[in-house]
């Protein structure tokens, strides 16, 4: 049959020739045709712990928080952060009073707007983790960042330098840090980044570091990832020479060289800055002056069958003291023992500073609709090195468990408990955690 006869256009294009597009160019709303929306989650999570050796002690930590964004509040397009907890801790020893200890912790609490295609220019001001270098910390202060139409990016922040402990003060340090980001295009399949930073503390000045990052994603199954953090001294450095020191290093590399078949190469560097700020505990001279800790780690796996998969790992480290090396072998099935769920067998060995040890792992999880679960057993044999007494030798048994439930669409319910006993060890654990996402 021919084609229906389209019926007169009502409303002919105007001004419209043959080399332009039949549809409409889009175009971005503006900032006060968006809504508000409001999204996050909040979360109560309880955890108590008994150990029974030597006298009973018991151990307790609770938290309450909540983690929201609030997107377009003042009708400008921009974004208000707020993550917070209050958190509760409780110790209780034989024949000592119980110590209990709170602390509001103030995550972030910020306002940001742009970084977008429309909006190349991107601020943040408050307490916020920095965006572009997340290494230099959180920032009670603001940062600024400018996008270029290839996708690079370069900017500052400036601010109060919060410590990395509970109550997280920050009126000790001050910071100023510049950086820039070169991209391959808005892809990113390769990046090369620099940051500099300088801080003091208590008005005097403290650290001058470089941080510097590189990455490399040729396709799917190949990406490569560096990071190095160069520390630069000077005469008022007393435990460091003058000049520059490698302070940190990190590399990994993944790579699924064959469809069933992939492995993970990561490699790291490590020594302990010079620092004014109080970042460390129980950091000695000697520490800071010599420490280095290098650490690798090789891991493969191979998917037998759509239902099987084999991981290995062996893992080694070195500090200026000692070296230690651990290895694991496991398989994983998926839907062959029963459906919608997987069970697991793992051998493993480790060789530390004060023991070594090999064990066996098993583990088994599964999902009933929405409802999921796990349940593991572990079993270990350890020997003390340099020790005579009875305790020599040592065997421990460990049985851990979890489940997730939800309670209709935004609540979740997360149930834990562990049990580990044998010789010298009796303690159990249970925990909680109630979610709300909105």
């Amino acid at each position: 049959k021919p084609p229906p006869v389209h019926a007169p256009w009502t409303q002919p294009p105007e001004n419209w020739s043959a080399d332009q597009p039949l549809l409409a160019a889009a175009s971005a709303a503006q900032p006060d045709e968006l809504p508000r929306d409001v999204h996050g989650r909040a979360w109560l999570d309880l955890h108590d712990t008994q150990d029974s050796v030597g006298g009973t002690k018991r151990y307790f930590l609770g938290r309450l928080g909540t983690d929201l964004r609030v997107s377009n509040p003042f009708g400008d397009g921009g974004e208000l952060a707020f993550d917070a907890e209050i958190l509760q801790r409780a110790n209780s020893f034989p024949d000592a009073p119980t110590d209990t200890e709170s602390d509001f912790v103030l995550q972030r609490f910020s306002y940001a707007h742009g970084g977008t295609l429309d909006e190349p220019v991107r601020w943040e001001a408050g307490r916020f983790l920095a965006r572009e270098f997340p290494e230099l910390g959180l920032v009670d202060g603001v940062e600024w960042t400018r996008r270029t139409p290839g996708g690079s990016r370069f900017g500052f922040n400036a601010g109060g330098l919060p410590e990395p402990f509970p109550e997280w003060r920050g009126e000790h340090d001050l910071g100023v840090a510049l950086f820039g980001r070169l991209v391959s295009d808005p892809s990113e399949r390769w990046s090369l980044g620099g940051a500099f930073q300088n801080t003091w503390h208590d008005g005097t000045q403290d650290r001058s570091l470089f941080v510097f990052e590189g990455e490399w994603r040729p396709s799917r199954d190949l990406a490569w990832r560096s990071t190095a953090w160069v520390d630069f001294y000077d005469s008022n450095d007393a435990l460091k020479s003058g000049g520059f020191e490698l302070t940190e290093i990190t590399s990994s590399v993944r790579w699924r060289f064959h469809p069933e078949w992939g492995v993970h190469v990561n490699a790291s560097h490590r020594r302990y800055p010079e620092l004014l700020r109080d970042e460390f505990t129980s950091l000695s001279p000697e520490l800071v002056q010599d420490g280095v800790l290098d650490r690798a780690s090789f891991a493969l796996w191979h998917d037998v069958s759509k239902r099987t998969r084999i991981d290995a790992r062996v893992d080694g480290w070195q500090d200026a003291d000692d070296s230690g090396t651990s290895a694991e072998l496991g398989v994983r099935w998926t839907d062959v023992v029963y459906a919608q769920g997987s069970v697991g067998l793992a051998v493993f060995h480790a060789d530390g500073t004060f023991s070594t040890g090999s064990g066996v792992r098993c583990n088994a999880t599964r999902s009933w609709n929405r409802v999921f679960g796990s349940l593991a057993y572990e079993y270990t044999t350890f020997d003390q090195k340099d020790f005579n007494g009875d305790q020599a030798n040592l065997a421990h048994h460990a049985v851990y468990g979890s489940l997730d439930v939800p309670i209709g669409e935004h609540w979740t319910l997360s149930l834990q408990a562990d049990d580990r006993f044998g010789d010298e060890q009796s303690a159990w654990g249970a925990g909680l955690m109630l979610q709300l996402r909105f």
